[in-house]
């Protein structure tokens, strides 16, 4: 793997690289969308207590304070998704 330097280098030199002209009709997407930026205030990120630890008898994993799970990662319990549509078969 290159190194994220390298990467972005060779990123910034294709998108340097110069246009075809639109004699051909093409439309590019950059030319059609268009963002915004956001207006008005920002509702703060949601914060939990600071200096908790993962709950798991021995860890001293510290959780992030804006983390609201007790546990960390490695001890969080399994939570299996719900799953829709075709059942598979247990094979």
């Amino acid at each position: 793997m290159g190194s994220l330097a390298g990467n972005l280098s060779a990123i910034q030199n294709v998108c340097s690289l110069p246009r075809p002209s639109n004699q051909e009709g093409l439309i590019y997407m950059s030319d059609i969308v268009r963002g915004a930026a956001i207006k008005g205030v920002t509702r703060p990120s949601k914060r939990f207590k600071q200096g908790r630890v993962c709950s798991e008898k021995g860890c001293e994993t510290k959780i992030s304070q804006y983390n609201k799970a007790e546990y960390c990662h490695a001890h969080a319990p399994i939570r299996f998704p719900r799953v829709r549509g075709k059942i598979l078969d247990d094979a």
